[in-house]
């Protein structure tokens, strides 16, 4: 029976669960002016099977098994947020805010096919089951029925394969395939895995060793997962700290005298990179100069210029002297500290009798401990004791550090020269005693007889060779050429005159026709032809690579590597000695912008010259040519020259430009010392069209 009550329409007795009311409490009602049911409980539920959450204008309507927690189905919009409580099942779903327009992908799916790959996560592990075969273990991952990139990538298992043959004396690949939809393990000769519908777990080697083949195994699978951690590991690997080779930069040099220059560049250390900004302590700046001191540990100071005299045995406390004419590394690095990178130097270690043994051993393997975890070497300096000028600056990138001189006879492993068990040189008695009455003969062209070294010997400077105890050189069929005043005479035997002769060396001039000598004065070899003397052309230093300066304010060299060395020697330079210097190459700038060129030896600056583009350059001809000559000697010696450098543009009658770098009275020179040869070029403005390049390089002594 209906009766309406208190405003509410009963359908049945006014004790019933089901009634219509005006909003209060009830079963549900109908809210004025809405068209809409409210349910205030939450829920309708019809029989015993279908349970509705309630409905507004917000709440899509879903579905559920009575008592159950999993909806069933889902319409309409959902505005706001979704809880879903066990495990959903989606076709795909789509995130309206993850795309940009009318894109052709833009759903979860999307996603995962793009950016999944297949590959291996768990098991799959290979292992020797003996007879030539393997097992396979069973695992999971990732794979796709097409090779294709936007094909689905499915999640999928394999079964276990315990009888793969390994043929004898070959390598298999082992991996897994799509196989229509049934994946299996398969064996290949070859990588030729697609990586969609198929990849790789190992590589399997069956070698016959002592006539019995065995198994060798290399569980290297495609493992996919866990992808970004990988990554990280595997740079690691390359390094804690890395160059930005791309970037380049942090490039070594020594500027001014003793100062320490490197470039700006970008440096690694993970995924994170870190910026720096470069340091010349010839115009400003410090850096930290390391060295280990005994029983107490590191010790730093803030430095411009690197000592050449110092070195650090680090068994004692206190730095070294370095001993004379003795070799060093100076040990440059780049350091983390708390302001970002910056650069550390690492006192010598040892000292060497050479420079070729000074560069052939690798770094210090005693290091502060921030600078071996949290730095990277960058290049070194090779010393000479007390001579400012660097032997050789070594930068890391590009350069192998390797060790590998020998300096101990018998670590040679009893390397044969010749006949097994000798080493085919002197005996002891042999080298401390004399040859005399014993001879020395060759199985090829011929033998010499009576072969005298000795000590002394009286009118000779230490060698006499002679034949019936003569001082004569016996060549071919008793063709003697006398040795007289200490001189070889190479004419025709037993004649009165002389063709050609070697005289020992003095501080006199040549005089005699044919003669030639090494002249203690000007410290050359000379000669006496047709009349005059005549001194020998010496080449000293001839460069071998490209040399480029561009898109940089800083003063830089222009000159690159080479065979020889452009270092004149403490005691080189004589009065009146003179060289020659050419160099020559390509050049683009911009109208108006300005250039100095420098020529220096060592610390003196021979002749320099500031020039501004007439006009536009694109790999414009350029040539410098500069000669000096050595006035006096000694501390205050003296140095005078000129130079100049010609520019040209096109082909055939083109107009040629010259830019004379003058010197107009002589320059102070220090010739006791050690000095380098140098070229430098100063751009007035960083521009990337700004450039100058040295293409080739030579150095002569004349005299």
């Amino acid at each position: 029976m209906s009766q309406i009550l208190d405003n509410s329409l009963y359908l049945g007795n006014t004790s019933s669960n089901f009634y219509f009311s005006r909003g209060t409490s009830g079963n549900f009602d109908i809210v004025p002016g809405t068209g809409y049911l409210n349910f205030p409980s939450g829920n309708i539920k019809l029989g015993q099977g279908i349970f509705y959450p309630a409905v507004d204008s917000t709440t899509a309507v879903s579905f559920k098994k009575a008592n159950a927690t999993t909806n069933v189905a889902v319409i309409d919009t959902l505005n706001g947020n979704v809880s879903v409580t066990g495990t959903g099942i989606f076709t795909d779903i789509y995130l309206p805010q993850a795309r940009l327009g009318n894109s052709t992908y833009s759903t979860v799916n999307d996603f995962h096919n793009s950016f999944g790959s297949a590959g291996r996560k768990e098991g799959g592990t290979c292992a020797n089951v003996g007879g030539g075969y393997i097992s396979v273990a069973s695992g999971n991952g990732f794979i796709k029925a097409a090779d294709n990139d936007n094909a689905q990538l499915m999640f999928f298992n394999w079964a276990t394969n315990t009888g793969i043959l390994i043929p004898s004396d070959s390598m298999r690949y082992i991996g897994v395939i799509y196989n229509g939809g049934t994946p299996q393990v398969e064996s290949h000769a070859s990588f030729d895995w697609d990586l969609d519908t198929s990849f790789p777990l190992a590589r399997v080697v069956n070698e016959k060793i002592n006539n019995s083949d065995e198994i060798y195994i290399s569980n290297n699978s495609w493992w996919v997962t866990d992808g970004t951690t990988n990554i990280i590991q595997v740079i690691r690997s390359f390094g804690l700290i890395r160059r930005d080779d791309s970037v380049g930069g942090l490039i070594l040099s020594v500027p001014g005298t003793r100062n320490i220059k490197v470039t700006s560049g970008t440096v690694w250390s993970g995924l994170v990179d870190y910026s720096f900004t470069g340091i010349d302590t010839s115009l400003a700046g410090t850096i930290e100069a390391y060295w280990y001191k005994a029983g107490v540990g590191w010790q730093a100071s803030d430095i411009t210029q690197y000592s050449v005299t110092q070195w650090n045995d680090t068994t004692l406390t206190a730095l070294q002297t370095i001993s004379n004419n003795k070799y060093c590394n100076v040990w440059i690095y780049g350091e983390m500290t708390n302001t970002g990178p910056g650069v550390a130097l690492v006192y010598p270690q040892a000292q060497y009798n050479t420079a070729a043994e000074a560069e052939s051993v690798g770094a210090p393997t005693l290091l502060p401990v921030h600078i071996a975890q949290l730095g990277m070497l960058l290049g070194r300096v090779i010393i000479k004791q007390a001579i400012d000028a660097p032997v050789k600056t070594q930068s890391a990138f590009g350069t192998t550090f390797t060790a590998s001189v020998v300096t101990d006879h018998n670590n040679l492993a009893n390397l044969q020269g010749g006949t097994a068990s000798q080493y085919n040189h002197l005996t002891n008695a042999e080298y401390s005693g004399n040859w005399d009455g014993k001879n020395i003969s060759t199985t090829g062209l011929g033998s010499f007889s009576g072969l005298n070294i000795s000590n002394y010997i009286a009118g000779t400077t230490g060698i006499n060779l002679y034949s019936n105890n003569v001082n004569q050189l016996v060549l071919n069929s008793g063709n003697l050429y006398p040795f007289v005043d200490d001189s070889l005479n190479l004419g025709t035997a037993n004649k009165g005159y002389k063709s050609f002769y070697l005289s020992k060396g003095n501080a006199n001039d040549v005089s005699s026709e044919g003669e030639i000598n090494y002249n203690n004065r000007t410290k050359c070899v000379s000669s006496y032809l047709g009349g005059m003397r005549q001194d020998f052309i010496g080449t000293s230093f001839i460069q071998t690579g490209n040399s480029t300066v561009a898109n940089t304010t800083d003063e830089t060299s222009v000159l690159g590597l080479g065979i020889g060395t452009r270092i004149f020697p403490s005691g080189f330079f004589t009065e009146g000695k003179t060289i020659r210097f050419k160099f020559t190459g390509f050049l683009s700038g911009k109208n108006t912008h300005t250039a100095l060129a420098k020529i220096k030896l060592g610390d003196t600056l021979l002749a320099s010259s500031t020039g501004t583009l007439g006009a536009d350059m694109i790999n414009t001809l350029w040539e410098n040519e500069s000669t000096f000559t050595c006035r006096t000697t000694g501390v205050n010696g003296s140095i005078i020259g000129q130079s100049r450098t010609l520019f040209g543009a096109g082909q055939g009658f083109a107009t040629v430009t010259i830019r004379p770098l003058q010197m107009l009275i002589p320059v102070l020179l220090n010739t006791t010392t050690g000095n380098l040869l140098d070229a430098t070029y100063t751009w007035g403005t960083a521009d990337p069209d700004d450039s100058i390049t040295t293409t080739n390089a030579i150095l002569e002594v004349l005299n």
